[in-house]
């Protein structure tokens, strides 16, 4: 019994194989392109040798796609019928393995349902009748090629499609992910790390990634940094849906992102400061929060904010003393910024090494008023009124000499007032 059933399994896919290579031997009649003469436009035919090897050659015939499309050459019914790759790719019962399911829904399928013609099909990014396995180098869609594949409408300046496609690919190419000269052979994260591209949550606006989600995202890559995110006052709150709070593009951007250490990078030591106050400087934001104000002005008129601002990079920023992920409230124990953790912050390498606790005591964002650093108060108060004594002083000592020679000059004549 056991050699029967062998027998019949071989017997079907024998008689399979043979289905198979004789439908597509009818169509190849007329559509194969190594015909020695051309039946048809040779827009319409392909290369059987490259069919054959693509991830559909073994498994499916002209017609399981081209569905309707008889062979009567006379008619040739429904060849105009787009193919629809949903028909085994869009179920989540399909005959396909299930990570290739449930592809309906994306941020292209549904623009062009509404009618946007110029959004991408399947085969403008797979192929079609090429297509290989995402996994193998040749596919349009491997890691290694995937740039180029959305670059043809995303990365195309002065294309037909540029004025309706935003030209991201372009700056990508400028970022440190898309450099190819860090990362010989191979990028690091690609497009369809970060926009997965069969995403049902991706919306088709401004805001492709819900923001929630886009921690997860980097930190699929960068996972101990976006641990320590996670239990941040800024990674708590996003969780619980507060938008409000930086995630990982707002400071580090999206399709230009650079390392801290260049200079147009926008967490760089000469431009984390404008980051940080894109929001603790808004006042709907500090107004709806309860959050302090007067981060910015305070530190841009002390020492470190002033060194800052004349290029100085080795002033303390916001990041120096708050760090670049883990901020915490000051009355956090674990904040870096406590009161009882502020003699390691200050005395970081390269920074005052040799802090002590009573160094460590002052007001970090000093605004000193009567109420408050009262004795920083007052003698500022009394600095700017000696310095606007003295200049006073000066000039009317300068306004009396003048005085005295003009008088002069009027009782003598100028040479007289010459040599008085």
């Amino acid at each position: 019994m056991a050699w029967w059933g062998v027998l019949g399994i071989l017997s079907s896919v024998l008689r399979a194989t043979t289905v198979l290579a004789a439908t597509n031997s009818e169509c190849l009649y007329c559509h194969s392109s190594k015909l020695p003469v051309r039946r048809i436009d040779p827009a319409l035919t392909l290369d059987p040798s490259t069919y054959s090897a693509s991830v559909h050659g073994k498994h499916i015939t002209c017609d399981g796609c081209h569905v309707g499309v008889g062979t009567d050459l006379l008619s040739h019914k429904d060849a105009n019928t787009p193919v629809q790759c949903i028909r085994c790719h869009g179920q989540k019962d399909s005959v396909v393995p299930e990570q290739y399911r449930d592809r309906y829904d994306s941020i292209h399928r549904r623009p062009r349902k509404a009618g946007v013609s110029e959004v991408p099909t399947c085969k403008d990014c797979h192929g079609d009748h090429d297509i290989e396995a995402p996994s193998l180098m040749d596919s349009r869609v491997n890691k290694v090629n995937i740039r180029v594949t959305c670059g043809k409408c995303h990365g195309s300046p002065g294309s037909d499609i540029a004025h309706k496609a935003p030209q991201t690919a372009v700056d990508y190419d400028k970022s440190f992910h898309g450099r190819k000269e860090n990362h010989p052979g191979l990028r690091t994260a690609t497009c369809t790390d970060c926009h997965l591209p069969h995403n049902p949550k991706a919306k088709a606006s401004t805001e492709p990634i819900d923001k929630v989600d886009i921690p997860g995202i980097c930190g699929r890559c960068h996972p101990g940094i976006y641990s320590e995110y996670r239990s941040t006052i800024h990674g708590r709150d996003l969780a619980r849906g507060i938008k409000d709070v930086p995630a990982c593009t707002d400071c580090h951007g999206e399709h230009t992102i650079r390392p801290p250490w260049e200079a147009a990078s926008s967490v760089s030591p000469l431009h984390v400061v404008r980051t940080c106050t894109k929001c603790h400087e808004n006042k709907r934001i500090l107004r709806q929060y309860g959050l302090p104000a007067g981060r910015y002005s305070t530190y841009r008129d002390s020492f470190h904010g002033i060194s800052n601002r004349f290029g100085d990079v080795r002033a303390a920023n916001c990041a120096s003393c708050h760090t670049a992920h883990r901020i915490l409230p000051a009355s956090d124990p674990q904040s870096s910024v406590n009161p009882a953790n502020r003699v390691k912050t200050c005395g970081q390498h390269d920074c005052h090494e040799k802090a002590t606790e009573n160094f460590a005591k002052g007001t970090v964002h000093l605004a000193p008023s009567q109420s408050s650093d009262a004795v920083v108060y007052w003698v500022g108060l009394c600095y700017k009124g000696m310095v606007l004594g003295t200049i006073s002083l000066f000039v009317g000592l300068i306004l009396l000499d003048l005085s005295k020679r003009v008088r002069l000059r009027e009782k003598h004549g100028p040479e007289g007032g010459e040599a008085e």
